[in-house]
């Protein structure tokens, strides 16, 4: 019997049921809780990629929007026996006007949750509240931070 060929969807697959709890190891004193860091997750995952021939790379690309260029990070995690991949982006910019380290937050926050979502890995409590905490009405704080964000009146698909 011949045996199927091997894509990404089949390596991730196993790569999945073999990923164990990743620990919260990462507490938000904002919102008090915990979640899981990004290098909680690449040290649980790296060596399952690597075992089932899946590389996993992050890089820029620039987008213009409206005569200016945006950061799109852009999240590959391809399988090298098959060439099959699996490629998300995400917009990467520091909306607080704080300028590369607000910045460099965001990409590491954004490989997080590509990757979460990518594998399928639970997410932590508060951010799998249905919709609750976002629905709430805005702190003085955060209504501060909505108040400074960057607009566009194109918008396109990122994801």
């Amino acid at each position: 019997m011949a045996q199927a060929k091997d894509t990404i969807y089949s390596a991730l697959n196993k790569v999945k049921s073999s990923i164990g709890k990743i620990a919260e190891k990462g507490s938000n004193p904002q919102f008090k809780n915990k979640y899981m860091k990004l290098e909680d997750i690449l040290n649980e995952i790296e060596p399952l990629l690597i075992q089932n021939d899946v590389a996993c790379y992050s890089y820029f690309d620039y987008q213009d929007m409206n005569g200016t260029l945006i950061p799109i990070l852009i999240m590959e995690f391809r399988h090298l026996g098959s060439d099959t991949m699996i490629v998300s982006k995400a917009p990467c910019v520091d909306d607080t006007k704080r300028g590369s380290q607000q910045i460099g937050s965001g990409v590491t926050y954004m490989r997080r949750y590509m990757m979460q979502s990518i594998l399928n890995l639970r997410p932590d409590p508060k951010t799998d509240d249905d919709g609750n905490d976002s629905s709430q009405p805005p702190s003085p704080v955060r209504q501060a931070s909505e108040a400074t964000k960057v607009t566009h009146n194109n918008t396109q698909d990122w994801i």
